[in-house]
């Protein structure tokens, strides 16, 4: 299942946590499941195999892709 991300209106405050790509265009965070989350923007999927909803809960994520700021439902 595939899920989109919700887009972040304004930049992120120098106090956020935004959790980025070390591998260059990889998703963010990998696991076993089957939802993945896609960027807002260009649906690049920025995090994979997600098992809940709740992994993603509260984060804020640049794409690896566009750049674009995506966050999670809360």
């Amino acid at each position: 299942m595939r899920v989109s991300l919700l887009p972040l209106i304004t930049r992120p405050r120098r106090s956020n946590v935004v959790l980025t790509s070390a591998g260059g265009l990889m998703p963010i965070l990998i696991g076993d499941g089957d939802i993945d989350f896609t960027c807002w923007r260009c649906g690049f999927a920025i995090c994979e195999g997600m098992t809940s909803v709740i992994e993603v809960s509260g984060r804020l994520f640049q794409c690896p892709d566009c750049g674009a700021f995506n966050r999670s439902r809360q």
